[in-house]
């Protein structure tokens, strides 16, 4: 019997092939991954197991672990994720003048470093459960993306992200 897994991963590089891309290393490499998950009973993929994973077996030239990962970070980014967290904050740049023009990131704005009097930008992220990195977003410093972390489901409008729509909804943590 074929695990969900060995099926995403089958999925995962017919699209991929598909869309033109060779993956020969990831056609070995990915059903190696799924394997390790099948045998130490995990049915998720996690940056521990895939870390655990990437640096075997011992003695590994460390470029081996790199390969491994971009492969599994690849594919497992490409999983359907159904649950994100998401949070901004700013950060200031050590100048008196904020950017000129239209596109001008270094802006005066809401800091939340309690620097109104420099320039800054507004930095969000989406992580898994798991907390690994699906996306970062920056923003002009005047932009009006404040507020606490966020809960993002699957399949609401509102993150321009594909794949990955979700409503922005304050975390009953906040």
């Amino acid at each position: 019997m074929t695990s969900d897994l060995s099926r995403h991963v089958a999925d995962y590089l017919r699209l991929r092939r598909a869309l033109g891309f060779k993956l020969v290393n990831e056609g070995v490499i990915l059903p190696q991954f799924v394997a390790f998950l099948e045998q130490a009973g995990q049915s998720t993929v996690t940056a521990q197991t895939a870390i655990a994973w990437a640096q075997q077996p011992q003695g590994v030239n460390p470029i081996n672990w790199v390969h491994r990962l971009v492969a599994v970070r690849g594919f497992a980014l490409n999983l359907e994720v159904d649950l994100l967290f998401f949070d901004t904050t700013s950060t200031y740049f050590e100048r008196d003048e904020e950017e000129d023009g239209d596109d001008a990131f270094r802006r005066f704005g809401h800091s939340k470093d309690h620097r109104p009097d420099l320039p800054q930008i507004v930095i969000g992220l989406a992580v898994t459960k798991e907390g690994i990195p699906v996306r970062c977003w920056c923003w002009p410093g005047n932009s009006n993306h404040r507020g606490g972390p966020r809960v993002l489901l699957r399949g609401q409008p509102g993150v321009p992200a594909p794949r990955r729509r979700a409503l922005h909804r304050r975390d009953a943590h906040a």
